[in-house]
């Protein structure tokens, strides 16, 4: 191991020794992606996480991912959680490690407008929202997940006419002109089976307005 390896990697280097039963994960390609080693060679061009509790969000913040914290305030909303606050895992390791505390990967709040999300929170519950409407509270949210339909995929469909008709189908594949197909038929609109007809009502209804 030269010099500069063991100064890139020197804090999952300084760890791995301490628990080398463990093994640290590595990522050398995005194609590959991150696996479990426990041979690790801390090459240059490939990124590596300590393998412990945090390490989904060490191996985001490797890729790039913003990571939050929160905890429970003891001062001011006693017993109630504080917002959501950038950080970092060193700054965790450093200097506030509480049993209270709650990291999340920070979630986009858009992808772009017309895109269908799914809104995942702490306490299990996944919530669909399209992101030229309001979207649910983000307040408990710790991911955002965009939609994009599968060949297969039982899926809603409807087109911009104002005639209010929707069709249940399995989807095929997006056209170059934007619309979607499902067997010889195509729509101006596809959404997930979870969107509600009120959902897609209240939405023509605001595009009538």
């Amino acid at each position: 191991m030269t010099l500069r390896q063991a100064t890139k990697h020197k804090k999952v280097i300084r760890w791995w020794l301490d628990n080398t039963d463990l093994g640290v994960w590595e990522k050398c390609n995005e194609k590959d992606g991150w696996y479990l080693t426990h041979e690790p060679k801390f090459l240059l061009n490939c990124k590596y996480a300590i393998n412990d509790e945090f390490a989904k969000f060490r191996k985001a913040e490797a890729d790039g991912k913003q990571i939050q914290y929160r905890m429970i305030d003891h001062f001011e909303r006693v017993g109630q959680y504080t917002d959501w606050t950038n950080t970092t895992m060193d700054e965790y390791d450093n200097s506030f490690q509480y049993d209270d505390v709650e990291f999340r990967i920070k979630p986009d709040i858009c992808i772009k407008p017309g895109d269908w999300v799914y809104v995942k929170y702490s306490n299990g519950l996944k919530k669909i929202a399209r992101c030229d409407e309001k979207l649910p509270n983000l307040d408990d949210a710790i991911s955002l997940e965009k939609w994009i339909p599968k060949c297969g995929e039982t899926c809603v469909f409807w087109d911009n006419d104002g005639h209010n008709e929707y069709f249940i189908a399995q989807y095929k594949s997006k056209s170059s002109d934007g619309t979607f197909n499902y067997d010889e038929e195509t729509f101006d609109n596809v959404a997930p089976l979870e969107v509600t007809y009120e959902m897609i009502e209240k939405r023509d209804k605001q595009l009538k307005s």
